[in-house]
């Protein structure tokens, strides 16, 4: 694609708005768009926490499941642009979502391993089972033997256990005490993860950067498209919106009651 001088200005604002990084104010989003000859491109910068409702490194399965949805939800650029005209089509889209990508590669890479040594496992027990099974009717053959001789042990064991009661009676006092300190102890631990955690939950921002390719068959019929990203993340409350056109340019906030972005 040529680089026309539409787009050279616009992604020079794309630049400027990646080095100068706006301030991270959730509930609000940046949109850059450049459209020429038959060529439109969208870019949008937002604080993680506008699609997620957190920033963190998801924690588990329902966070790692909301960012997976968001990403799935991100990538139809068709549903998050209403076109007036124009005859556009999608042909690519790039997401970044910062250190999140990261932590849900491992996930991913996490699930893969225990599923394949769950079936490690199940090969194991198989095996353990059938050995079980033989050792079974070796011990029923032990068994006969030992009850005779059981019965002459139980005599010796009624005078042995009587002064164990006493015994367990001291011990159990001392068991209290050391639990009582084991659940104090424990109290204490939950507590302090529970601080470490919110404190790095709060401590966290990440932004997320998506970008949307379209090639318009008659982009000079295309005077406006609707942004539909406040009806599918509603967190969002308001979008800074950039851009350059063969119109020339524009820079204008769009919020859900007024969602029109004129090119």
């Amino acid at each position: 694609m040529k680089l026309t001088p539409i787009y050279a200005a616009v992604f020079g604002l794309f630049s400027c708005a990646a080095s100068a990084q706006s301030a991270h104010q959730h509930g609000v989003a940046e949109l850059f768009f450049a459209a020429s000859g038959e060529e439109l491109e969208i870019e949008i910068h937002s604080p993680a926490d506008n699609f997620l409702g957190f920033e963190h490194a998801p924690v588990n399965e329902q966070q790692h499941k909301i960012l997976d949805d968001a990403k799935k939800q991100a990538a139809q650029g068709m549903s998050l642009f209403s076109f007036a005209g124009g005859e556009c089509e999608l042909e690519e889209v790039t997401q970044h979502w910062g250190s999140l990508d990261q932590a849900d590669a491992e996930h991913e890479d996490h699930d893969h391993h225990n599923h394949a040594a769950h079936d490690e496992h199940k090969d194991h027990d198989d095996h353990d089972h059938a050995a079980h099974d033989e050792h079974k009717d070796h011990d029923d053959h032990d068994h006969a033997a030992h009850d005779e001789h059981k019965d002459h042990d139980d005599h010796d064991h009624a005078a042995h256990d009587e002064h164990k009661d006493h015994d367990d009676h001291d011990h159990a006092a001392h068991d209290e005490h050391k639990g009582h300190d084991d659940h104090d102890h424990a109290a204490h631990e939950e507590h302090k993860g529970h601080d470490d955690h919110d404190h790095a939950a709060h401590a966290s921002h990440e932004d997320v950067r998506l970008t949307y390719h379209f090639h318009c068959h008659h982009l000079d019929e295309l005077k406006s498209f609707d942004l539909e990203l406040f009806k599918l993340f509603p967190r969002m409350e308001k979008i800074q919106v950039q851009g350059a056109s063969e119109r020339g340019q524009v820079a204008f906030d769009v919020t859900p009651a007024q969602n029109k972005v004129n090119l």
